[in-house]
C-alpha cells in the first residue's frame, strides 16, 4: 500500500495527497530483483541477444552452468562496453564527442 504525503498547499475542503515513491533502501527483494530483470533484458536486445536469455540463465541445471553463463554474459558486456567507447574515440579522434 503506497504511503502518502501531504502537498505544500492545501486549501481547507480539498486536501490533496501524493504518493510517495519508495527510495532504494526502501524497496523489497522482489521488487529489486524485478528492476534488475527488465535492465537486462534491454541490455540483451542492445547487444543482440535474445530477451529470454536471462531467465534461461536463471533456469540453469546446476551452480557452476549458472556460473559460467553468467560469466559469459558480463564478458559479453565488458567487450560490448569497449566496442562503443573505442567506435566514439576512433570517430572523434580529438577526443570530442559528437
Amino acid at each position: 500500500m503506497a504511503s502518502f504525503k501531504k502537498t505544500a498547499v492545501e486549501s481547507g475542503a480539498s486536501k490533496k495527497r501524493v504518493p510517495r515513491t519508495k527510495s532504494s533502501q526502501q524497496l523489497d527483494g522482489a521488487e529489486r530483483f524485478n528492476i534488475l530483470l527488465e535492465e537486462s533484458e534491454k541490455f540483451c536486445e542492445g547487444v543482440g541477444l535474445h530477451k529470454g536469455l536471462i531467465r534461461e540463465i536463471l533456469r540453469t541445471d546446476s551452480d557452476w552452468a549458472f556460473i559460467l553463463k553468467i560469466d559469459a554474459l558480463l564478458e559479453s558486456a565488458a567487450k560490448q562496453i569497449l566496442r562503443t567507447g573505442l567506435r566514439i574515440k576512433l570517430l572523434c579522434p580529438s577526443g570530442k564527442a559528437a
